[in-house]
């Protein structure tokens, strides 16, 4: 039996805070202006992509890639990336002892990831064997 294997791939994922008491609202404010007329204008994704051949050496291929992947990405949205899994998963995903926030205590990302890595890895096995 072939075993069939889903793939989520997170692309163009932004997130932009305003923290509180901050002393420029207004460049943030004209910074995800900025943004949007980049999103909705245009002409801006093409100078992206040349910004991505000129200074990183990209490929037309690999250009091609990434905006494909931005389009799935918008076409088919998710953002939520374990708790829809389980509870088990969000608890091991979310902890501060030995998830991913555990970094945020001084703990290196790749112990952190290293160290969750096989129950993580059961859980989405678990889920993908039961959609098969």
């Amino acid at each position: 039996m072939k075993r069939r294997t889903n793939t989520y791939i997170p692309t163009s994922v932004n997130a932009y805070l305003f923290v509180k008491g901050g002393d420029n609202p207004e460049g943030v404010a004209k910074f995800l202006d900025c943004f949007h007329f980049n999103k909705v204008s245009e002409g801006t994704q093409e100078i992206s992509d040349q910004q991505f051949i000129d200074d990183y050496e990209w490929t037309d291929e690999m250009i091609e890639m990434k905006n494909t992947m931005n389009e799935m990405a918008l076409e088919n949205p998710m953002f939520d990336f374990y708790n829809g899994i389980s509870t088990n998963m969000t608890k091991i995903l979310d902890s501060s002892d030995h998830g991913v926030r555990a970094s945020s205590r001084g703990t290196p990302w790749s112990e952190s990831v290293n160290s969750i890595y096989d129950q993580v890895q059961s859980y989405i096995d678990e889920v993908n064997e039961s959609h098969e």
